[in-house]
C-alpha cells in the first residue's frame, strides 16, 4: 500500500509537472507572439513616424526657404534704365528730338550771359519763348495725327478719338497768346504748357496708343524744355527784381534830395536876426 501510495504521490507530481510545463510553454508562446506584434507595430510606427516627421520637415523647410530668384549679375539702377531707355528709341526720331532741344538750351540767358553774349539776351529770351510756343502746338499736333491713323471703332473708341482731336488744338491755342506777353511771364507759361502736354501724352500712352519709346523720348526732352525755361523764367524774376529795387533806391535818393534841397531854400529865404547887445551904454 505504501509502495501504492508513493507511486500514486510521484504518478500525480509528474502529471502536475506536465500541465505546469504545457502552462508555461503556452505561455512563453504568447508572450513571443505577443512581442513579435509589438515588435512590428514598433518598426512600423517608426518607419511612418520617420516619413512623416521627414515629411514635414521637408515642408517645413520649404516653407522656410522659398526658391531662389535668379537676379541679373548687374541690377538696373536709374542710370541703367536711362540708358536703357535711350538704346531702345528709334535713332532718327532720338536725333530729331534732340537736336530740337538744343534752341531752348543755348538761348537761355544764363547761357548767353557764360558767353559774353549780354546784348542778345532780350532778343534770345524771345525767340526762345516763341519757339517754345511753336513746339508746345507740335505736341498738341501728334494727337490730330494719331486719332487721324485709328482703326478703333465702337463708341467707347469714336468718344477718345473725339477727345483727341478737341485736345488737340488746345496747345496751340494756349500757346499763341504768350507771343503776346513780355518774356519771364511767357517763359513760364510756356513751362507749364510743356508740363501738362506731357502728363496728357503719358495718360493717352497708357491705352497704347503711341510707341513705347515715344514717352522716354518725351521725358527727356520735356525736362530739358522746362529746365531752359524755368531758368529764362528766374532770370528775368530775378533781374526784374534787382531793377524794382534799385529803382526804390533812386526815389529814396531822390527824396532825400529834395528834402535838403527844400531845407537849404528855405534857410536861404528867411530874413537874418538881428543881433542885440546886453544893455550897456542905454539911458
Amino acid at each position: 500500500e505504501m509502495r501504492r501510495a508513493a507511486v500514486t504521490v510521484l504518478t500525480n507530481l509528474a502529471g502536475a509537472g506536465r500541465v505546469l510545463g504545457n502552462e508555461t510553454s503556452s505561455q512563453t508562446h504568447s508572450q513571443r507572439v505577443l512581442l513579435q506584434r509589438l515588435t512590428s507595430n514598433a518598426a512600423a510606427g517608426t518607419s511612418g513616424g520617420s516619413t512623416g516627421t521627414g515629411s514635414r520637415l521637408e515642408n517645413i523647410a520649404g516653407a522656410k526657404r522659398p526658391a531662389p530668384i535668379d537676379l541679373p549679375p548687374n541690377p538696373l539702377n536709374a542710370a541703367g534704365q536711362a540708358s536703357r531707355g535711350l538704346a531702345a528709341i528709334p535713332t532718327v526720331p532720338k536725333l530729331l528730338g534732340f537736336a530740337g532741344a538744343i534752341p531752348f538750351l543755348t538761348l537761355t540767358p544764363y547761357v548767353l550771359e557764360a558767353a559774353s553774349f549780354d546784348s542778345l539776351i532780350n532778343d534770345a529770351s524771345k525767340a526762345q519763348v516763341a519757339y517754345g510756343a511753336l513746339i508746345v502746338t507740335f505736341l498738341g499736333a501728334v494727337h490730330w495725327g494719331v486719332a487721324m491713323n485709328s482703326t478703333l471703332s465702337g463708341p467707347r473708341a469714336a468718344h477718345i478719338l473725339r477727345e483727341r482731336y478737341i485736345w488737340s488744338v488746345f496747345p496751340s491755342l494756349a500757346a499763341w497768346p504768350v507771343t503776346l506777353m513780355d518774356t519771364g511771364p511767357g517763359a513760364f507759361v510756356v513751362s507749364l504748357l510743356l508740363g501738362i502736354c506731357y502728363l496728357s501724352d503719358r495718360s493717352y500712352a497708357r491705352m497704347g496708343a503711341v510707341p513705347a519709346w515715344y514717352m522716354t523720348l518725351r521725358g527727356w526732352l520735356t525736362g530739358l524744355a522746362m529746365g531752359s525755361m524755368l531758368a529764362t523764367t528766374v532770370y528775368y524774376a530775378s533781374r526784374d527784381v534787382a531793377r524794382a529795387k534799385a529803382r526804390l533806391e533812386e526815389e529814396d535818393r531822390a527824396r532825400a534830395q529834395a528834402a535838403a534841397a527844400a531845407a537849404a531854400a528855405a534857410a536861404a529865404q528867411a530874413p537874418p536876426v538881428a543881433s542885440r547887445g546886453w544893455g550897456w551904454g542905454k539911458k
